[in-house]
């Protein structure tokens, strides 16, 4: 609740006593997740280093204990921070490591997810290409699942390539249809 509101520092202060707690009590599982939340509120403070070394130990305790799922999203954290770092090759490495596990995982949301993101990074460098494939693929996905709020995402990341690349009318075809999903369900941000 804390997080949500932006008290990091009160959320970090119950993320700890809460890994404190699981640490005494044995719970690995928590203790992953208890170490990804930490990383997590790093990360949105702008502190990339220091989600990266939460994420880390969240992701090794997950190989340890086996659970994808969680290794899954821990692969998407890291590759998050490691954007954010600037470092575009360790973020595509780490979104291809959860996509790889999302997909055996036949978890059609994180497939979608970690495919806009692979899109986000190919945009930044460039390779238009590739960044419309990954994100077709990812809307395609939000689109069959029903996933609104990732649907008016990827038609503005598609939007904003077609803008790019010069092709105003795809352009606007897509940025028109993200804002009119996006006022349908009151996502402000799109």
């Amino acid at each position: 609740a804390y997080w949500n509101q932006g008290n990091y520092p009160k959320a970090l202060e119950c993320d700890f006593k809460a890994l404190a707690i699981n640490e005494e009590i044995g719970n690995k599982s928590g203790i992953a997740g208890n170490l990804a939340a930490i990383g997590t509120v790093y990360i949105d403070q702008s502190n990339d280093a220091k989600a990266l070394e939460y994420y880390f130990k969240a992701m090794n305790m997950n190989k340890e204990l086996g659970n994808k799922n969680a290794l899954a999203n821990n692969y998407c954290n890291i590759g998050n921070a490691y954007y954010d770092l600037g470092n575009r090759t360790m973020g595509l490495e780490f979104y291809f490591k959860a996509l790889a596990l999302k997909i055996k995982l036949d978890d059609k949301r994180g497939i979608a997810r970690n495919c806009g993101n692979i899109g986000n990074i190919y945009e930044d460098m460039g390779d238009y290409t590739a960044a419309l494939e990954y994100e077709f693929r990812a809307l395609h996905i939000d689109q069959k699942v029903g996933y609104k709020k990732g649907t008016a995402s990827k038609m503005n990341s598609i939007g904003s390539i077609y803008t790019r690349l010069k092709d105003f009318k795809k352009a606007r075809l897509y940025l028109d249809s993200s804002l009119h999903v996006a006022q349908r369900i009151g996502e402000r941000e799109y």
